[in-house]
């Protein structure tokens, strides 16, 4: 009788774990290189500034400009995916301010005032600007850090103000700022790759609720913490952005879906998230973004196997001599999509024109989007 209720038991666990995948089983049956569906909506699009800008994982859109923050390094060195050969950032990893009110500009990278860290402990990552400050989420070695700066954009450079520390704060992946005070932090793991890449993998693959939504409280000078909990668990908490004042959208990089939260503000002055919403895609999103209409932007990845050979083996492949190599022959894939609640989703860019997608932003009054690639060179560029 006990047997046959654990048996019984089993095979209902099993059978709900299945279940659950099936979305993300899908994904990897339709989209895999011969299946994947080729779309491309966007105008005029390009490649461009493929001789400055590399690795750059996260952007974001200001008044006529956007920053990007890239880490050629992460060719060898990335905490998430479990690349750990050799820590040190090289020189062209930074921030880049680029003007997207011409196509003739080019990236410049910011020159970071008062912040020189040790090689090993920089290592950019998502970047959210809001007030005129940057906030930066460093990688760093000797342990995860919000870096934040004020920017000088008539001099191509940023003050460091402050580095944050925090224990909440473990495998952080991106940021938004709902106030000059107030952030919205995502953990991808609870065990970066750095700590065990065992665990991490474990976690990686069998998607479990582990990754978190982190509330952080500064103090009215913005240099130190004041507050800090977790708002939600979702398995490889990935993208973040405010939708609007009161809506954020997240993504969990394990689930084929854009999730919605509403901010409830508290007595005390804290928030609380209410799930609201659950938007499917044909893709892992990585990175979101909110245009100047209100529609929600995401980048990501349609079959992550392709994603993890580049990860394993880019380094290998950086010489023009190494391009017959077997291991070198990547299937660089992308899936842009926007939403609203208007019109839903619509794909945007599908296929293979630029690789490993994560961000998208779009510029709508200068009528110009831009794509970054987590294992590209440049950006890839569009007119509206």
């Amino acid at each position: 009788m006990v047997k046959s209720f654990v048996i019984a038991l089993v095979a209902a666990i099993t059978s709900a774990i299945i279940y659950s995948k099936l979305p993300l089983i899908s994904i990897l049956w339709n989209n895999a290189p011969g299946r994947l569906p080729q779309i491309n909506t966007l105008k005029n699009h390009e490649i461009v500034h493929v001789n400055t800008i590399r690795n750059c994982e996260d952007a974001v859109l200001a008044d006529g400009f956007l920053i990007a923050s890239c880490d050629p390094s992460r060719d060898t060195w990335n905490t998430i995916m479990g690349t750990l050969v050799n820590s040190s950032s090289t020189e062209q990893t930074g921030l880049y301010f680029l003007s997207t009110k011409s196509a003739k500009s080019t990236p410049e990278k910011i020159k970071l005032l008062d912040f020189r860290p040790e090689p090993s402990n920089f290592h950019p990552l998502g970047i959210e600007y809001h007030n005129g400050k940057i906030f930066l989420l460093n990688l760093a070695v000797s342990g995860p850090k919000i870096e934040i700066f004020k920017l000088l954009a008539k001099d191509r450079a940023a003050t460091h103000i402050a580095t944050l520390e925090n224990p909440l704060v473990i495998a952080p992946n991106s940021i938004a700022a709902i106030s000059d005070t107030e952030l919205i932090v995502t953990n991808d793991h609870y065990f970066p790759a750095s700590y065990s890449p065992i665990l991490n993998l474990l976690e990686t693959y069998t998607a479990l609720p582990t990754g978190s939504v982190i509330y952080i409280k500064l103090d009215p000078k913005g240099t130190s913490i004041t507050e800090s909990k977790v708002l939600t668990r979702l398995p490889f908490a990935n993208g973040v952005t405010l939708l609007n004042a009161t809506t954020v959208a997240i993504s969990a990089l394990t689930k084929p879906s854009i999730e919605l939260f509403d901010i409830k503000r508290l007595s005390s002055g804290s928030i609380n998230f209410i799930s609201t919403k659950s938007i499917p895609v044909g893709f892992l999103v990585d990175n979101l973004s909110v245009d100047g209409n209100g529609k929600l932007l995401a980048a990501g990845h349609p079959f992550p196997p392709a994603l993890d050979k580049i990860a394993a083996n880019q380094r290998f492949c950086l010489d023009v001599e190494a391009a017959s190599d077997p291991k070198c022959k990547f299937d660089r894939l992308s899936w842009v999509a926007e939403w609203s609640e208007a019109e839903g989703v619509k794909n945007l860019l599908v296929g293979t024109d630029y690789g490993t997608s994560t961000t998208a932003l779009r510029d709508v009054k200068n009528g110009v989007g831009f794509v970054t690639g987590l294992y590209e060179k440049g950006l890839l560029r569009w007119t509206e």
